[in-house]
């Protein structure tokens, strides 16, 4: 049987620490399900399977965290946590029970970036079109690792949300001054 010698807080995870030297991450949430405490005697035949557990929950947890920021697309959300340590398999089941729970959308997110570079290319450019901005931002959409329909339909939406916003706020400016005339 081996023994678990410390359970270390670091990071939002669990440092498990056994008896032979081994180490492996958990979540907080996961060693409460588990119920694991220091001096905790596990056998062998167990051990195995706590630890795939354990990485599976941990790695979803840190999908989780990442996908929650809106920032990152499904490859950059996996790129990180394989730079983290996890292993392809559990990166694939973490990514694909987001997509199945719906915490992972890569249309809102695309769209959210591409709303956030409108808003800075036109202050950088007023003069700024439509085409110029999809050529641009297609790219930069595309090497973030969006898909390319997601990437065109975020582009046009971000775009025509823009227009639509423009106009009202152009006819907002024509009324008030017909008023003050």
């Amino acid at each position: 049987m081996t023994r678990i010698t410390a359970l270390r807080p670091r990071r939002g995870a669990v440092l498990v620490t056994l008896a032979d030297g081994t180490e492996f991450l958990c979540s907080r949430d996961f060693c409460n399900r588990a119920r694991l405490w220091r001096g905790q005697e596990i056998e062998p035949v167990l051990l195995a399977r706590l630890q795939a557990s354990a990485a599976a929950d941990w790695a979803l947890a840190e999908a989780s965290r990442l996908a929650r920021k809106q920032r990152y697309s499904r490859q950059e959300i996996g790129a990180r946590l394989q730079q983290a340590g996890h292993g392809g398999a559990e990166v694939r089941t973490a990514l694909t029970e987001l997509e199945e729970r719906g915490d992972l959308n890569e249309a809102a997110v695309a769209l959210g970036l591409a709303r956030k570079a409108l808003q800075s290319a036109r202050r950088r450019d007023p003069a700024l079109n439509s085409l110029a901005f999809r050529r641009t931002h297609a790219r930069r959409l595309a090497m973030r690792g969006f898909a390319p329909a997601t990437v065109g339909e975020a582009l046009q939406v971000a775009w025509s949300e823009w227009e639509t916003a423009a106009a009202g706020e152009s006819l907002a400016q024509d009324q008030i001054g017909a008023y003050s005339q």
